[in-house]
Formats: C-alpha cells, sequence, structure tokens
C-alpha cells in the first residue's frame, strides 16, 4: 500500500495521507477476512460433498455385493 501513498503529498485534497493509508489498511484487512471466510466455506461445501459422494459409493458396492451374494 504505502508504494501508491508515497508520492502524494503530506496533504491531498484536504485528507491526510497517514489517515489514507489507515483506511487503505483497514480495507485490506476486510477483503482478508472475507477471503478467509470465503475460502473456509467453499473448503468445508468440496469436504461435505465429498463426503456424500464416498457415502453413495460405499451404498452402491454394498448393494452390489449383496445383490451377487
Amino acid at each position: 500500500m504505502g508504494l501508491a501513498i508515497k508520492y502524494v503529498d503530506n496533504k491531498f485534497n484536504g485528507v491526510e495521507k497517514k489517515i489514507v493509508e489507515i483506511k487503505l489498511q483497514g480495507l485490506a484487512d476486510q477483503v482478508r477476512r472475507m477471503d478467509q471466510r470465503i475460502t473456509t466455506r467453499v473448503d468445508r461445501s468440496i469436504c461435505e460433498d465429498f463426503e456424500t459422494q464416498q457415502l453413495a459409493i460405499s451404498y452402491s458396492r454394498s448393494s452390489i455385493r449383496g445383490a451377487f451374494r
């Protein structure tokens, strides 16, 4: 973040550089937390779907084995 702000004077259009840096850092933190939440939810969903498919495969295998006994 500092690189973009580096070339701005201490005040630009009445806004202090430090305040802009703090606000940008806050936005970056929010985006990071949102990314973590989305990643966690997607991972959980993939895991649940995988377990559901594994159960379906296991049920199918036992049904096929039972049919040939």
